[in-house]
């Protein structure tokens, strides 16, 4: 992931959600549905990729896309490689920002959570 962030930043581009945790890679992502601080905005990973080649349990090669064989691509977000082995994808870019506002709220219950969450996302 980092080194496609390096990459899309010098066309000022990145990629919605961006994987914290240096390890993570982009098949990962989206195999593992993970989910980062812009997901709350954006969707976990896999909703900002656009389709998939996977390799099946037979060797076949498959695409697979919310409009091309919608269920695997859906079933296999998540399904930590269960269903096929990602090869190669394309993901969605945005924009990049100069800076990016980050707010702290310390809360004491998960309706509290919710209700400050709701409040930042009405923006």
């Amino acid at each position: 992931m980092n080194r496609l962030v390096q990459a899309t930043l010098k066309h000022g581009l990145v990629p919605p959600v961006v994987m914290e945790f240096p390890g993570i890679t982009v098949g990962g992502g989206y195999a593992g549905t993970s989910g980062e601080s812009s997901s709350f905005k954006h969707g976990f990973f896999n909703k900002t990729v656009n389709w998939v080649d996977i390799v099946l349990a037979d060797g076949e090669v498959v695409k697979a896309s919310p409009t091309e064989r919608w269920d695997l691509f859906e079933g296999a977000a998540g399904a930590v490689g269960t269903l096929g082995i990602v090869v190669l994808l394309e993901v969605r870019l945005i924009e990049a920002k100069r800076f990016v506002e980050t707010t702290h709220s310390r809360v004491e219950s998960v309706s509290e959570a919710m209700g400050e969450l709701l409040k930042l996302t009405e923006r």
